[in-house]
């Protein structure tokens, strides 16, 4: 383990949950390579589980979205354009699916409020 963690380049942090004394092996051997440990609480390690996981939201309406997010991407241009933006500045593909998901139901709201089809301006008055 401590031969991997050297070869990892930039700051490595070992963090290991407290366990009544036994974590002492683990982290003796990183400690003497000069690698940070860190003895967290096991109440922390729990909420730090609970935290790199996303809950809530609206499952079917996420589902009933995904796909015609999907096509939008590759055939509306407004979307397509988006999405392409998006995937050049870096962010993954669940944040590029999630931000035009967005931009579909704000069009959609809009579409709504202003009695529009779809493709359709309302002229101002």
């Amino acid at each position: 383990m401590v031969a991997k963690l050297k070869k990892c380049k930039g700051k490595t942090l070992v963090v290991c949950e407290a366990t009544g004394g036994l974590e002492h092996d683990l982290v003796d051997q990183p400690h003497e390579a000069l690698i940070d440990v860190v003895i967290a609480k096991p109440a922390q390690m729990r909420n730090l589980a609970k935290g790199r996981f996303v809950r809530g939201g609206r499952p079917a309406e996420r589902t009933a979205l995904y796909m015609p997010t999907m096509s939008a991407m590759r055939g509306n241009p407004t979307i397509a354009q988006f999405a392409r933006r998006l995937k050049r500045n870096g962010k993954s593909h669940k944040v590029i699916v999630t931000a035009c998901m967005r931009k579909l139901i704000t069009t959609l709201n809009l579409m709504i409020k202003n009695q529009t089809a779809w493709g359709e301006t309302k002229q101002m008055r």
